[in-house]
Protein backbone atom coordinates (compact mmCIF):
# COMPACT_ATOMS: atom_id res chain seq x y z
CA UNK A 1 0.00 0.00 0.00
CA UNK A 2 1.38 3.41 -0.90
CA UNK A 3 2.21 6.14 1.57
CA UNK A 4 -0.82 8.18 0.43
CA UNK A 5 -3.23 5.49 1.57
CA UNK A 6 -1.29 4.96 4.80
CA UNK A 7 -1.52 8.67 5.62
CA UNK A 8 -5.30 8.61 5.19
CA UNK A 9 -5.61 5.40 7.24
CA UNK A 10 -3.53 7.05 9.98
CA UNK A 11 -5.78 10.11 9.97
CA UNK A 12 -8.87 7.91 10.32
CA UNK A 13 -7.32 5.82 13.12
CA UNK A 14 -6.01 8.83 15.04
CA UNK A 15 -9.35 10.65 14.85
CA UNK A 16 -11.11 7.51 16.06
CA UNK A 17 -8.66 6.96 18.92
CA UNK A 18 -8.98 10.56 20.05
CA UNK A 19 -12.79 10.40 20.04
CA UNK A 20 -13.21 7.10 21.87
CA UNK A 21 -10.79 7.99 24.65
CA UNK A 22 -13.46 10.16 26.26
CA UNK A 23 -16.64 8.28 25.45
CA UNK A 24 -18.79 5.71 27.25
CA UNK A 25 -18.85 2.18 25.86
CA UNK A 26 -22.20 2.40 24.06
CA UNK A 27 -21.00 5.36 21.99
CA UNK A 28 -17.68 3.64 21.28
CA UNK A 29 -19.62 1.01 19.35
CA UNK A 30 -21.02 3.71 17.06
CA UNK A 31 -17.56 5.23 16.68
CA UNK A 32 -16.17 1.84 15.70
CA UNK A 33 -18.82 1.61 12.99
CA UNK A 34 -17.76 5.07 11.83
CA UNK A 35 -14.12 3.92 11.71
CA UNK A 36 -15.11 0.92 9.63
CA UNK A 37 -17.19 3.04 7.26
CA UNK A 38 -14.26 5.40 6.72
CA UNK A 39 -11.90 2.53 5.98
CA UNK A 40 -14.49 0.86 3.75
CA UNK A 41 -14.84 4.08 1.76
CA UNK A 42 -11.08 4.19 1.30
CA UNK A 43 -11.07 0.53 0.22
CA UNK A 44 -13.75 1.31 -2.37
CA UNK A 45 -11.71 4.26 -3.65
CA UNK A 46 -8.67 2.00 -3.95
CA UNK A 47 -10.74 -0.56 -5.83
CA UNK A 48 -12.08 2.12 -8.18
CA UNK A 49 -8.48 3.21 -8.82
CA UNK A 50 -7.61 -0.43 -9.57
CA UNK A 51 -5.16 -0.53 -6.64
CA UNK A 52 -5.69 -4.13 -5.67
CA UNK A 53 -2.87 -4.23 -3.09
CA UNK A 54 -4.35 -1.29 -1.15
CA UNK A 55 -7.85 -2.75 -1.42
CA UNK A 56 -6.69 -6.04 0.07
CA UNK A 57 -4.65 -4.42 2.85
CA UNK A 58 -7.47 -2.09 3.89
CA UNK A 59 -9.95 -4.97 3.82
CA UNK A 60 -7.58 -6.92 6.08
CA UNK A 61 -7.67 -4.00 8.53
CA UNK A 62 -11.46 -4.16 8.44
CA UNK A 63 -11.38 -7.89 9.16
CA UNK A 64 -9.09 -7.29 12.14
CA UNK A 65 -11.51 -4.71 13.54
CA UNK A 66 -14.49 -7.03 13.02
CA UNK A 67 -12.65 -9.73 14.99
CA UNK A 68 -12.13 -7.29 17.86
CA UNK A 69 -8.51 -6.58 17.05
CA UNK A 70 -6.75 -3.32 17.73
CA UNK A 71 -5.23 -1.60 14.72
CA UNK A 72 -2.39 0.85 15.04
CA UNK A 73 -1.36 3.72 12.77
CA UNK A 74 1.28 2.92 10.18
CA UNK A 75 4.89 3.85 10.79
CA UNK A 76 5.32 6.32 7.94
CA UNK A 77 9.07 6.44 8.41
CA UNK A 78 9.16 2.91 7.01
CA UNK A 79 6.73 3.69 4.16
Amino acid sequence: MTRNYKEIVNQIIKAYSHRIAKLPEFIRIMETHSLMQGLNGLALAALAANDIDATIEINNLLLDIEKGGNIEPYNLEAA
